[in-house]
């Protein structure tokens, strides 16, 4: 089993409605959190995909996979929230659904918002705040 078992394990516990967490370490993904900073709204509103499925999207400081301490902040997060999914800086990207497709369709639209911030070098123009409040309504 992954190392991050406890993790995957409290996330899948966090909220009523989750039965699949899909955790990826893509090198797009990983390479936006390597720049972007922890907080909120991590990844700026760039794709209306992603501002649909899961904008804002929150990041956490780096912790040791594996470890209690990223478990126990992971878990707070999903715990504490109807966020569909949550950066880690510098290791990846946790999705979760009701099902495989959502939680995959999930990490597909966070994976093209980073790659086109990535592209661009962070000078994407972003999406204005009420056509991202349109698009969230949708």
């Amino acid at each position: 089993p992954t190392k991050d078992i406890k993790m995957h394990l409290g996330v899948l516990q966090s909220r009523p409605g989750i039965n699949v967490v899909c955790h990826v370490h893509g090198a797009d993904i990983v390479a936006a959190t390597t720049l972007l900073e922890p907080g909120p709204e991590s990844l700026p509103p760039v794709t209306p995909g992603f501002v649909y499925c899961a904008y804002p999207l929150a990041m956490i400081s780096f912790m040791a996979p594996g470890s209690e301490e990223c478990a126990g902040a992971v878990n707070t997060h999903f715990t504490g929230s109807e966020s569909p999914a949550l950066l880690l800086q510098n290791h990846g990207l946790i999705t979760v659904g009701s099902n495989f497709q959502t939680a995959l369709n999930i990490a597909q639209e966070i994976h093209e918002a980073a790659r086109i911030w990535l592209l661009t070098e962070g000078k994407a123009k972003v999406i204005p705040a009420g056509d991202v409040e349109k698009i969230k309504q949708l």
